[in-house]
């Protein structure tokens, strides 16, 4: 037998390596304690990358009491770590003694824990505890910790149901005094109205508590959020630590649950404060970045009061984020929780954003266990709004966007790049836009409206409306082309767009963003032709990309010169112009020559305040000029016919193949997901027939009871009737006894009387007798009396 076949837990280096991925995906800075065991190599690898990391081996030989043991002894000495990675340990220890465990690790431990726990035995060894997700989660919950706000970053929310024998449990410290101020066991109390999801495990606190993970992508770096119904705000804590955010402000009516949010989460960023969801008129108009949302819409009486505050607090372009439940009606049509005053559906939920705002994306998502679609299993999957049918789901949640165009927009104010001296032309969009809200709300890619239709309802907005000669007309034409590219609409009007471009390409401007699109335009325009197999025309474009230049705008514009350069050269090589192919790369180099010239400030700001957003532009600049360089030589040297010259040329820099292995491992991903959702559409399935299944044997059991209760009422008429029988038998024996008695009486009376006749009758003979003498008496009295006569 293999050796490592005996050790738990983490069995080899790649399980090694997939375990400090989970761990750095939710740790923060500082030290952290690796125990398990192999927790020296993880130490090493840690510390390999710069890590403070220590390790504490686990000898299943010995018990986790030498663990135990060691760990107090750590606190004892005061020696605690900002984190601490556990694997292998837990699973050998006895049900009855993790909470102890629990409780030693958590005294060593600042900020948060990360666990992995076999849940079924592996290798033959003999696991002491072999639990579910929900029993190990409660288990940590009780001992004083909470689900970290990066959890489902390690694990997938749709993935929880089909997870496999091993579980990541990614958690947060919660300190002593907050723990004895707010117990685990008081929360459970008030559950069914306030919760702090990150303190439950299961299936209601992963469809609460997931949908701030995902509103956390909508979130701009310096971002001011809003979170309106917060609850006891574990979803603002969140938002304020999975994010960039400047300052998340959660709101709730409920005092006590602001109370605990605020102990529990308040932080410099994170902030809590009374207010009616109808009513934050604390809060200045046009002041906010995003809103959140969940499950307040249906608690509302007048739900458009909270939308249109919704509205009032957003800056152009800024989000909204909201959900309510799905349909939960029932056979009368109405929600059967006392608590909400609305059924919402898709159409209704639709209806009413559409008339204050853009909707942009909508998702459907379940959690099973509940009201609704009890058996199904967890799932997030986007909801196309124009689909006469769709999946059925438990929550419908929608991402919004407060218009771009108006009549009267506030004045604009940077504040995804706040500088005060950025560089010149760069991004200064108040001076050279009409509207400088389209920037972030249809131009960069990172923070605009995601869905094509929505996207390209704005842009056509703006073709109507704007100036033609508006750097927001160059936008919006730039944006509708590129969709036109990726076939995100028809192509029916690409004529038309075709002229715009033109028009727009042929005028003279000193407005540098207008410069920008110019640039910009004629190189979609060479793109657009190039798709279409119109190549002189195409040629022609990327040639005045190179004579319009970068230098009137900004030298991040080269990546288009560059990009264009390399085309022309490409295109030479496809006709058999060699000398036409080494003039267009040397363009391309000098091109990234001239970029890469410019003062660095003008680049990417100044060291200490620098523009990382222009930092990705210039791996691209310097990627693609590599690709030209590499290229002009190998054609210079006379090589360029041999080996892979064709596939190198096609497959671009190193960023175009990062591009497309992100594309495939993308596709795989959805493939991976599609076969997860099969696997949990055939659970579904086997959880109705399973279901169907229970009810037969509910039925069958239910005419069971009947015939067992009717059994238990005939028995317990026999046992009464048994009882009366044996007290009517008592009160017989009773009077038996007594008529006994009388009996005997009645035989002595008898006697006594039959003796009383006899002496009756002796003294009837007496009387006789006596009368017979009282006669003869009488008789001698009269003679005697006779005699004495004269």
């Amino acid at each position: 037998m293999n050796p490592k076949d005996t050790l738990p837990g983490l069995t080899n280096s790649r399980e090694v390596s997939s375990f400090l991925a989970s761990v750095r995906e939710h740790q923060g800075l500082g030290s952290l304690l690796c125990i398990g065991n192999m927790a020296q190599i993880m130490a090493a690898r840690l510390r390999q990358k710069g890590a403070d990391a220590g390790a504490l081996v686990f000898d299943p030989q010995a018990g986790e009491g030498a663990v135990v043991r060691e760990i107090e002894a750590l606190a004892a000495a005061g020696k605690t770590y900002a984190h601490v990675a556990v694997a292998g340990l837990l699973e050998f220890v006895p049900a009855e003694r993790v909470a102890a465990l629990l409780g030693a690790i958590r005294r060593i431990a600042r900020r948060s824990v990360f666990l992995l726990v076999d849940t079924i035995r592996r290798h033959d060894l003999d696991y002491a505890c072999v639990e579910g997700r929900d029993w190990w989660e409660t288990a940590c919950y009780n001992a004083g910790f909470r689900k970290h706000s990066a959890y489902y970053k390690v694990v997938p929310y749709a993935g929880i149901d089909t997870e496999a024998a091993r579980l990541a449990i990614p958690l947060e410290v919660i300190g002593d005094a907050l723990l004895e101020q707010f117990p685990f066991e008081a929360l459970l109390a008030d559950r069914d109205l306030h919760m702090d999801m990150l303190r439950e495990s299961g299936r209601r606190s992963d469809g609460h508590v997931f949908r701030y993970h995902f509103a956390a992508q909508y979130v701009p770096p310096n971002a001011r959020v809003v979170d309106i119904a917060c609850g006891m705000g574990y979803g603002s804590h969140l938002l304020g630590t999975q994010t960039f955010a400047r300052e998340v402000l959660g709101l709730d009516v409920n005092e006590e649950g602001l109370r605990y949010a605020q102990s529990m989460y308040g932080d410099e960023v994170v902030h809590f404060a009374r207010a009616d969801a109808g009513n934050i008129a604390g809060i200045a108009t046009d002041s906010v970045d995003v809103v959140c949302s969940f499950e307040t819409l249906e608690h509302l009486p007048n739900p458009h009061l909270f939308l249109a505050e919704a509205h009032r607090i957003l800056k152009p372009g800024g989000r909204l984020v909201i959900s309510v439940p799905n349909d939960w009606s029932d056979e009368t049509g109405k929600d059967p929780n006392p608590y909400h005053f609305h059924v919402y559906t898709w159409q209704s939920l639709i209806t009413e954003l559409r008339g204050a705002f853009v909707v942009d994306e909508a998702f459907d998502q379940t959690a099973g266990g509940g009201f609704k679609l009890y058996h199904a299993p967890r799932s997030f999957a986007p909801h196309d709004t124009a689909a006469a049918t769709s999946e059925d789901s438990e929550w419908a949640i929608v991402v919004a966007m407060k218009p771009l165009t108006g009549a009267a927009l506030p004045r604009y104010e940077e504040a995804i790049y706040p500088y005060s001296e950025p560089p010149a032309n760069l991004l200064e969009f108040a001076r050279y836009y009409d509207n400088a809200w389209l920037v972030h709300g249809i131009v960069e890619s990172a923070f605009r409206l995601r869905q094509s239709e929505a996207l390209l309802g704005v842009c056509r907005d703006v073709l109507a409306n704007a100036r033609p000669a508006s750097a927001d007309c160059g936008a919006a034409l730039c944006v509708t082309g590129y969709r036109l590219l990726d076939g995100a609409t028809d192509g029916t009007h690409a004529e038309d767009l075709i002229a715009r471009i033109d028009a727009y390409v042929a005028q003279a401007s000193d407005n540098p963003h207008v410069i920008r699109w110019q640039v910009s335009l004629s190189y979609l325009k060479g793109e657009i032709a190039l798709a279409a197999g119109r190549r002189e025309e195409a040629a022609q474009a990327y040639a005045r990309v190179l004579e319009t230049g970068f230098e009137r705008f900004h030298p991040m514009l080269g990546s288009k010169t560059i990009a264009a350069a390399r085309r022309l050269a490409v295109m030479s090589l496809d006709a058999g112009d060699v000398e036409g192919a080494k003039r267009h790369f040397a363009k391309a180099v000098d091109e990234m020559r001239k970029v890469l010239g410019a003062p660095f400030e003008s680049l990417a700001g100044r060291p200490e305040q620098p523009l990382a957003c222009n930092y990705f532009d210039l791996v691209s600049i310097v990627d693609t000029g590599y690709h030209s360089a590499v290229a002009l030589s190998l054609l210079e040297s006379g090589l360029a016919w041999r080996g892979q010259f064709g596939t190198f040329l096609v497959d671009g820099g190193y960023r175009d193949a990062l591009t497309r292995e992100r594309g495939e491992l993308y596709t795989n991903a959805e493939a991976y997901l599609a076969d997860l959702r099969r696997v949990a559409g055939e659970r579904a399935d086997l959880y109705d027939t399973a279901e169907a299944r229970l009810a037969e044997i509910e039925r069958l059991g239910g005419i069971n009871r009947e015939l067992y209760d009717t059994a238990e009422s005939r028995l317990a008429e026999l046992r009464a009737l048994y009882d009366t029988a044996e007290s009517r038998l008592a009160d017989l024996r009773r009077l038996q006894t007594e008529r006994d008695d009388l009996y005997s009486i009645a035989e002595t009376r008898l006697a006594e009387m039959n003796r009383l006749a006899l002496e009756l009758d002796g003294m009837k003979h007496r009387l006789a007798e006596l009368g017979t003498l009282g006669g003869q008496w009488r008789w001698l009295m009269t003679r005697f009396k006779g005699d004495k006569r004269p």
